[in-house]
């Protein structure tokens, strides 16, 4: 999702060259799930004017003493079903998630085939017309049709070419709505809007927004290839072992929303026990560190398992012997030379960026007689995951 960072990948540019200027539109996450505000409770959320219907769908006249049609600028409308809290959200035509992304879906009608919100009174308004659920709760749809305006080129989940294109006029269905920077973890360049993305249901296929006519108001269910964490309450950072990092701006605010990329106990001095934490996803240019995970979230995305045990991070505590370290040797060895590779000279700059913090790492880690078992295990995770990653980029920006 957007924020607001300097640099962009070549491919997505490519991209946006074909892709029709007046459409292209920022996925992020305020826009994707804005928050609930106290006063919308109970309240449906109008994306079109509507009227109200009875129950076989004939449309009412009167509504209350008053006539029976909202414009889509007036105050909420009170629903009368109470919402139902669910699991999987892909499930359901229509759902909604509050602050920490729990996931509910409030019970609708069909009349010839048609589907309604309940107010009451024996009135429903149609679904179609309602966009927010609580006042401010983006209400999702779980697929809707398009039509192609033009010939789309289409991409994978990684946004290369497959080198196949949408006919002009033809018809589809998608089912998740996303960008670039959770597809491919793009940087945004000189504080412009992330690129938003529709996938086509049933594929890993991808079409930049604005190649459809879409048919309908509602948001898609998002997605991304990356762990997408919603911070709840202010989280300081903490280092490998244990300690909060010292500094007036080591720490991450309520409501963030953070790619993450590893998750891992560590043994909390302080505490005499072991906490699950998130890393910060190590490309993003803000502060690095760990993060509680027990103050979060999961909001979509891939769902990251532990790296290790809380028993195995009681046990790293100790002090590194020469042993301990082998493996970072062998690996730090291993990519002497990989920074004169193609793969490095031509990489992205955050990534590279990665990369030389990660070798820095492991030398100062190599080169310590009090570094923990903890920070040599992390540094050499670190270092291949910073060449994995320059690697990756690497494949996707080239191959199909």
């Amino acid at each position: 999702m957007s924020k607001n960072r300097k640099f962009i990948f070549e491919l997505t540019a490519a991209i946006l060259a074909i892709t029709p200027a007046v459409s292209i539109a920022a996925v992020n996450a305020t826009s994707v799930a804005a928050k609930a505000v106290n006063n919308g409770q109970g309240k449906l959320r109008l994306i079109h004017n509507a009227y109200l219907y009875n129950k076989k769908g004939q449309r009412l006249w009167s509504y209350q003493g008053q006539k029976a049609f909202f414009r889509k600028n007036t105050a909420p409308i009170k629903f009368a079903d109470k919402a139902k809290p669910i699991t999987d959200p892909t499930n359901y035509k229509y759902s909604f998630h509050d602050d920490k992304w729990n996931w509910f879906y409030l019970p609708w009608k069909t009349i010839e085939g048609k589907k309604y919100y309940s107010v009451g009174h024996g009135a429903y308004i149609k679904v179609a017309n309602v966009d927010g659920i609580n006042g401010q709760q983006t209400l999702y749809k779980n697929s809707g049709s398009a039509t192609a305006i033009g010939k789309a080129p289409i991409t994978n989940q990684y946004l290369q070419l497959t080198g196949k294109y949408l006919k002009k006029g033809q018809k589809i269905i998608l089912d998740r709505e996303t960008s670039d920077e959770d597809l491919i973890e793009t940087i945004t360049s000189g504080g412009n809007s992330a690129t938003t993305f529709y996938r086509i249901k049933g594929t890993n296929n991808f079409v930049a927004d604005g190649w459809f006519k879409l048919k309908f108001g509602q948001a898609l269910l998002p997605y991304s290839n990356y762990p997408q964490i919603n911070i709840n309450v202010n989280s300081d950072l903490y280092d490998i072992n244990g300690n909060k990092i010292p500094g007036e701006y080591q720490f991450i605010g309520k409501d963030h929303e953070n790619h993450v990329d590893e998750l891992i106990y560590i043994w909390v001095p302080s505490e005499h026990r072991a906490e699950l934490f998130y890393r910060t996803k190590l490309t993003d240019p803000a502060p690095q560190g760990f993060f509680k995970a027990s103050g979060t979230s999961y909001m979509y995305g891939i769902k990251l398992q532990p790296v290790n045990t809380a028993e195995e991070a009681q046990a790293d505590i100790r002090t590194a012997t020469a042993a301990d370290k082998e493996e970072l040797t062998k690996a730090l060895n291993k990519y002497s030379l990989f920074k004169d590779t193609p793969v490095y000279i031509k990489g992205d700059i955050y990534a590279k960026q990665q990369y030389d913090n990660a070798v820095s790492e492991a030398t100062t880690a190599l080169n310590s007689n009090t570094v923990s078992v903890a920070a040599v295990k992390q540094a050499t995770w670190s270092l291949e995951k910073a060449v994995q990653r320059l690697n990756e980029l690497a494949n996707r920006l080239t191959e199909k």
